[in-house]
């Protein structure tokens, strides 16, 4: 079925895909719901995970994939010179999803 809603630049089914592809990874996850709870954050070696058991490789993929990805969908504007993460314009988009999955995590670590 082809229709005026088909060749809109962006369709619904596009920005929700684009939500969950965000929320689809543990690092960008936790980046993200610790943005939900503070405006800023600081790249530090908590948020990247560097420690004797960190997997190897996990701050370059957090520099060369998730960070970009995030900062290209908007949800994070990612300012590489400052090390620091700050929510991106299209964050709000995020929030009803983040909340739930706070509040499963929260529900999950009561039980």
């Amino acid at each position: 079925m082809s229709g005026a809603d088909d060749r809109r630049p962006e369709r619904d089914s596009d920005r929700v895909d684009e939500r969950f592809e965000a929320l689809s990874n543990a690092s960008r996850r936790r980046i993200l719901l610790e943005l939900l709870d503070q405006e800023s954050l600081r790249i530090d070696a908590e948020l990247l995970g560097d420690g004797d058991d960190a997997p190897p490789g996990r701050r370059a993929t957090l520099y060369h994939v998730h960070l970009p990805k995030l900062d290209a969908t908007e949800f994070v504007e990612w300012d590489r010179d400052e090390g620091v993460l700050r929510r991106g314009a299209r964050f709000d988009d995020l929030v009803p999803l983040l909340r739930f999955v706070r509040d499963d995590r929260d529900d999950r670590s009561g039980q």
